[in-house]
C-alpha cells in the first residue's frame, strides 16, 4: 500500500469514529431531556453498546497499525495531516488507556445518573 493511501484509510476510519461519537452525543441528549423514564433502562444499555462498539473500533489493532504506517510517512503529508495523525494519534493513546471492562461500566454508569 502507497503510503498516503495509509492515511486515507486512517482517516475515513476516524469519519467512522466521529460519526459513531456524534450519534452518541445525539442518544445522549435525548436520554437526558427527552426520554420518558420508562424508556431508561433500555436506551442506557443502547448508548452502552454503542460506545463499546466505538471503544473497540478505536483501540483496535488495525487502527493501531494504520496510524503506526501512517506515522512512517509523515514527509509525505501536509501540516494539516500531520496535526490531525497527532490528535487521532493522541485520542487513541488516551482510549487504550481505559479496558473495554471499565469503558462498559463507566459508560453505563454515566447514562445511570441521568435519572438520579
Amino acid at each position: 500500500m502507497r503510503k498516503i493511501d495509509t492515511y486515507l484509510k486512517l482517516s475515513e476510519k476516524q469519519k467512522t469514529l466521529t460519526h459513531l461519537q456524534n450519534l452518541l452525543m445525539i442518544l445522549n441528549w435525548d436520554n437526558a431531556t427527552k426520554l420518558p423514564v420508562k424508556s431508561a433502562e433500555n436506551r442506557h444499555k443502547e448508548i452502552t453498546t454503542l460506545s463499546m462498539i466505538h471503544h473497540q473500533l478505536l483501540t483496535s489493532g488495525e487502527f493501531a497499525s494504520l496510524i503506526e504506517e501512517t506515522e512512517s510517512s509523515g514527509n509525505l503529508l501536509n501540516d494539516i495531516e500531520k496535526r490531525n495523525l497527532q490528535l487521532i494519534k493522541r485520542n487513541f493513546r488516551h482510549n487504550t488507556l481505559i479496558n473495554k471492562e471499565l469503558q462498559e461500566k463507566f459508560t453505563l454508569l454515566c447514562s445511570n445518573t441521568e435519572f438520579l
